[in-house]
């Protein structure tokens, strides 16, 4: 069987960009957090079906949560960075977005002793207006990025992108490697597969029959999660009805997706799916 990527978002349930202009950042600290007992429930689960993922983890995550970042790469799991405070690359300048980069990279190594290799923007943020943010990836270390969605969107995406692995950039001897999110062709239209509100969306038979139909051409999926995404008692502030159905739809039954899923398809974390396909990454 074709090895997937399996892939988790470490953020926290009011880092949800669609909350952005309903919640005060300044007063995310005072928020009681749920990333622990998300997180622990995940842990549990990729540990009871012998799958080992990646964690793109925010910084800020991190700095709340040490022990749990320690204990994911203790279990086997690899660390990326998700950046630090979840603004996207097209709100900050190549300045903000690189110090909030380091920030993070220093931390989680400091905290799991390994070498941070992969990186995920918040909300796929890397457009055809920030791909200055891949030359910052470059000299910063990283050997690979999952952040370039090649789909129509109204807050990200690079449509005319490639859908499966490739290089961003070679030079000097380095390279960076890009995992894009998973997508089917319909149409001549990439319609997302295999992540975020559209895992919770499809019927699960559906998503399986996507992912499926790319091993059959010989091509890995990589699946994106979020730990709120398997809480139905996260706190629910008084939005719109878009972004309310944005949220919180599937949540109350993806967790049960979760367990199929693991159980239709072999996964392994990123590094180790491109390692597969011959894109040895630096460590």
């Amino acid at each position: 069987m074709m090895i997937n990527a399996l892939s988790f978002d470490l953020e926290d349930w009011f880092h949800n960009t669609h909350l952005e202009k309903y919640l005060d950042r300044s007063l995310w600290r005072t928020y009681a957090s749920r990333a622990q007992e998300n997180t622990e429930k995940i842990l549990s689960l990729l540990k009871d079906e012998g799958v080992y993922a990646t964690f793109f983890v925010l910084g800020q995550v991190a700095e709340r949560h040490p022990d749990l970042i320690k204990k994911i790469s203790e279990q086997g799991h690899e660390i990326a960075t998700h950046g630090w405070s979840h603004t996207r690359a097209y709100q900050q300048t190549p300045q903000e977005f690189e110090a909030e980069l380091k920030q993070s990279i220093k931390l989680l190594e400091s905290i799991t002793g390994k070498k941070v290799l992969g990186h995920r923007a918040a909300c796929f943020s890397i457009t055809a207006n920030t791909q200055w943010v891949i030359d910052v990836l470059m000299k910063n270390g990283l050997a690979y990025d999952s952040s370039i969605f090649p789909i129509i969107h109204d807050k990200y995406g690079m449509s005319d992108a490639p859908r499966f692995p490739y290089i961003l950039r070679q030079q000097e001897g380095k390279k960076l490697v890009e995992f894009p999110p998973s997508t089917c062709q319909i149409f001549g239209l990439n319609i997302p597969i295999a992540g975020g509100g559209y895992f919770r969306l499809y019927p699960y038979s559906l998503t399986k029959m996507f992912i499926s139909n790319l091993n059959r051409k010989g091509q890995p999926a990589i699946v994106y999660l979020h730990p709120p995404e398997f809480d139905p008692h996260q706190p629910k502030p008084q939005i719109d009805p878009l972004n309310k159905f944005r949220i919180y739809i599937g949540v109350k039954n993806n967790f049960k997706k979760l367990k199929k899923l693991l159980r239709d398809f072999r996964f392994a974390p990123v590094k180790d799916v491109l390692n597969n396909l011959g894109h040895t990454l630096e460590y």
